[in-house]
Formats: structure tokens, C-alpha cells, sequence
């Protein structure tokens, strides 16, 4: 297991490629895996980072893992979730947006 910090680290990387790729590892193996899980804690506070990169980061890790989210945890954050629709940020907003629509279809499967 990754230390946790070491996770978080990796994910505010100033080099972008690598961050980006690391996030995308992470939503690829939580597709199948709770493997990422344990670590949905230090996700959170990165819906708020300075970076809209980084939130965007979140945003997908979190709808990766919320369906290993047996604590309900994301319940307890939804509102702060949703918030990113409307992000200062167009991308960042349209990732949040995007990432709903496809999570809410993976749950009528």
C-alpha cells in the first residue's frame, strides 16, 4: 500500500503529464478494484486545490471509487461535489458534469 502521502504528492505533481497519468491509472484500476479506496479521504480536500487540474484529478477519482463507497462517505461531501459543476473553471465544470452523467449511467446497469 502507498504511503498516503506519497498518493497526494503525486497527484498536485508540477509535472502535469505524470500527475495526469498517475489519475488515470487510478480510475482505470478502480473500474474493476477497491484497491484505490483507501484512499477516497485524501482525495476529498482536493476538489478544492488552488489547480483546476488537480480537481479535475478528483473529481474523477472520486466518481471512480464512489461505487466501492460502501461508507457513504461521498454523501457526506455531495454538495461540495456538485459545487464543481458550476467551477470558475469550464473544463473543471464540464469534467464534474461529465463524470456524473456517467457514473448515474453505470448505476442503472
Amino acid at each position: 500500500m502507498m504511503d498516503k502521502l506519497d498518493f497526494v504528492s503525486r497527484l498536485i505533481d508540477k509535472n502535469a503529464v505524470a500527475a495526469h497519468a498517475f489519475a488515470d491509472q487510478i480510475v482505470r484500476e478502480s473500474r474493476g478494484s477497491d484497491c484505490w479506496y483507501p484512499y477516497f479521504d485524501e482525495t476529498i480536500p482536493l476538489l478544492n486545490h488552488k489547480n483546476s487540474l488537480v480537481r479535475n484529478r478528483a473529481i474523477e477519482i472520486i466518481t471512480a471509487n464512489a461505487r466501492w463507497d460502501m461508507a457513504g462517505k461521498l454523501d457526506y461531501v455531495m454538495g461540495e461535489f456538485l459545487d464543481h459543476v458550476t467551477d470558475e473553471k469550464p473544463i473543471t465544470a464540464r469534467s464534474a458534469f461529465r463524470r456524473c452523467r456517467k457514473s448515474r449511467r453505470r448505476s442503472q446497469t
